[in-house]
This record gives structure tokens, sequence and C-alpha cells, in this order.
């Protein structure tokens, strides 16, 4: 079939700016004892969008990682036809999909900063985890998995109203700003939790209004607080 015959001359720009063939990026064909043992097909991360998701590229380009320009309004859905016609060699990801597996070192849970943050942010429908990340720059990034933010845009193309997407907050333990919250005092502590959460989102998604309205307010009181000192 057609598929068949352009498939292996289908090239994608890659973060060095080379273009790939996409079919280089597949892993090994899994078997039944594979899935049986829960592995995974390879996983293949793409930039949909460069300004908006540059902090992530940054991450992926400070750890040697790679990941595809896929920034056309067609690319989404010949991925998912890509993934259909090789479920047991390849999945697409988003690179801000699971920027924290992608990009994590082995590390225990931090129960006492995940219940910090999870104070702070209680309300706020949002899942905290953490991790410690490669990139110690970066105090905390956003996470939604690829299927909730596949399933939301499915909702808003076909005028079904835009699902909210289960957020996940991951905390990196290896930022020195992070580990300071634990010896801040309560309500500075809370402050900065909620301001670093904002962070993170801005470099996810834009804010939206009330969530500015609530940032400003937060950089104040935390700027205030610190010219007390």
């Amino acid at each position: 079939d057609f598929y068949k015959k352009v498939e292996e001359i289908v090239v994608y720009k890659n973060l060095a700016g080379e273009y790939v063939p996409v079919t280089s990026l597949y892993g090994e064909e899994l078997t039944d004892e594979d899935e049986k043992n829960g592995k995974e097909p390879q996983a293949v991360y793409y930039v949909s969008d460069a300004d908006k998701q540059a902090q992530y590229i940054k991450m992926f380009r400070d750890a040697g990682l790679d990941a595809i320009y896929c920034d056309t309004y067609i690319d989404p859905h010949f991925l998912s036809y890509l993934e259909y016609k090789n479920p047991r060699r390849v999945r697409f990801l988003r690179i801000d999909a699971d920027v924290a597996g992608a990009l994590k070192e082995d590390s225990a849970e931090d129960e006492d900063l995940k219940k910090i943050f999870e104070a702070a942010l209680e309300g706020q429908h949002v899942t905290v985890k953490t991790e410690k990340l490669k990139d110690a720059n970066v105090p905390a990034v956003i996470n939604v998995s690829e299927f909730a933010r596949r399933m939301s845009e499915m909702h808003s193309f076909y005028g079904m109203g835009e699902s909210p997407a289960d957020l996940t907050l991951v905390v990196n333990t290896a930022n020195t700003a992070v580990q300071a919250l634990k010896e801040a005092d309560e309500g500075i502590r809370t402050q900065a939790a909620q301001y670093l959460y904002s962070l993170a989102l801005m470099s996810y998604r834009p804010l939206k209004p009330e969530e500015l309205e609530k940032f400003v307010a937060t950089s104040n009181q935390l700027i205030q607080n610190f010219l007390k000192k």
C-alpha cells in the first residue's frame, strides 16, 4: 500500500537540526513475553511548539536526549497512525508528557517536600511527586500524560469542550531553592511553593487570568518579605 512505499522516506527534524528517517527511531518489536512483563515500545519524544516548550527542549539538550519537531496540523494524526501501524515498536510522547521519566535519576521520594507542596497547593487539582532530575537548575516541571492530553484535545476538536487535564507537578529534589523550603518559615514556605508551581505552569501553558492575578500577588508578597530582612 501507499504507506509501505513512503514509510522509509518520511523524515523529521531533530533537536540538532538534522533530518532523520522516522523509522530509524523505532525500537525492536516487542514479543508476547515482553508485553506480559510490562515492557513498553520505544518512546520517541516530539516538540509541537518550540516556543511554548522551550524549557523542556533545553532540559533535553542539556541531558543529551533527543526529540523530533512535529509542529504542523497533520502531525498528531500521522503520529497516531504510525503507532497504529507499529504498536509494538514505537510510542510518541510530547516532550512535556513524561519529562521526569526521561530526565530523572534514581532517588527515593522526598516525603517532606511532597507534603510542603501538597499543603501549599491544596484545592489546585494537581498531583505532586518528587524526583531528582538531571538538571539541578529547574525547580519544578509540569507533566501531563500523553493519553490524558490527547483525550482533552480530541474533546476540544469535536466541540465537546476541553476536558481538564490531570496535571502532575514534578518537584526537583536536586534544586537548592527547593531544598531550602524545608528550613523556611511556614508562611514564606507556602508562598514560595505556590510561586514555584506558577513558574512550572507558565512553562507548560499561559496562566489563566485568576492564576496570573494570584501569581502577581504572591510575587509581590515574596519581594516584600525579602526586603524586610
